[in-house]
């Protein structure tokens, strides 16, 4: 679904930054900008049923650390 004009202005005024930055960017640099300028990590929350479809799967979702801990492990 292509996206208006109007709608991509609007999403560049509101992060500041033009759509070709934001399509190349990866979520990974993202998510290392939005930790440093709020000095915390980023954190997943889910509003299930009440806000969208959600994640009906909440309860296998893993923090970053398990990630990198169980990364570790099985490269080993």
């Amino acid at each position: 679904m292509a996206m208006s004009a109007e709608l991509l202005r609007l999403i560049e005024r509101k992060t500041g930054k033009t759509i070709e930055r934001l399509r190349s960017e990866t979520l990974c640099e993202r998510r290392r900008q939005v930790e440093a300028e709020h000095g915390s990590p980023m954190q997943l929350l889910r509003l299930f049923p009440f806000i969208g479809r959600g994640s009906v799967m909440g309860e296998h979702l893993l923090s970053r650390a398990e990630v990198e801990r169980q990364l570790d492990r099985a490269i080993r």
